[in-house]
């Protein structure tokens, strides 16, 4: 069994010891790829590039997107019922 999460329906994620609350339908998965310019430095194509996941939130009263490794997101909270 697993557990569906609908990415869109993520409205908390707990990273470290913080809860962060998601913007709506920002939350996001993907490589990470590190770019210069428009060039990449570091793409999901290469060995030992990890997925990650990013999201629209609030820190310090401004909004920013917050990036984190997958292996950081201890819990998330979501607005509908998960199958």
């Amino acid at each position: 069994m697993s557990f569906w999460i609908d990415v869109d329906e993520i409205t908390k994620v707990k990273i470290a010891e913080s809860w962060y609350t998601v913007k709506e339908k920002s939350f996001d998965i993907d490589a990470y790829e590190f770019i210069l310019g428009g060039d990449p430095l570091y793409s999901g194509e290469q060995q030992g590039c990890s997925s990650g996941c990013a999201f629209i939130t609030v820190v310090d009263d401004k909004e920013v997107r917050l990036f984190a490794p997958m292996t950081s997101v201890m819990a998330v909270t979501a607005s509908k019922k998960v199958n």
